[in-house]
């Protein structure tokens, strides 16, 4: 699904991933950091996974320091936010004409759980790169996106 997502957006996966990671709410800090320490905090923040983004806010209140955000990836996800991401990959692909039945969203929710939940509990390597790879798309209109016209 995240696949005919991204190519129907004329977008990569990852792009649609990182969309969705900013758009799902609850999932990140602001924190003023030390202008010189900025890039530093961001290159380890990024360590954790494709998920785990940071961007620049830009000045913070306090003198010679930067506002970031930064957003922690799916592994990191409770239930609820988990859930409400499976269900954006399915409705954003209805609204972009990605047609599925009801067996195939309820194997791909069964899929996306399952491996959510082997994450969850402290398994890595392949597990934790399909997830961030595959469970995870935008809601309708994210980031001012749709389907480019092809004509």
């Amino acid at each position: 699904m995240i696949g005919q997502l991204a190519a129907r957006l004329r977008i990569t996966p990852l792009e649609v991933y990182c969309e969705a990671i900013r758009a799902i709410g609850g999932n990140y800090y602001v924190t003023p950091i030390k202008n010189e320490a900025v890039a530093h905090y961001k290159r380890i923040w990024e360590t954790h996974g494709i998920g785990w983004i940071c961007e620049e806010m830009g000045h913070s209140k306090l003198d010679g320091y930067t506002n970031v955000i930064s957003y922690y990836g799916s592994s990191e996800y409770d239930t609820r936010q988990m859930s409400r991401l499976i269900d954006l990959i399915v409705m954003e692909c209805k609204e972009q004409g990605i047609e599925n039945n009801d067996t195939e969203r309820t194997r791909f929710t069964e899929r996306r759980l399952e491996k959510w939940m082997n994450v969850s509990v402290g398994f890595v390597g392949e597990t934790a790169t399909a997830i961030h790879w595959n469970a995870i798309t935008s809601s309708a209109g994210l980031c001012g996106r749709k389907a480019k016209n092809t004509a």
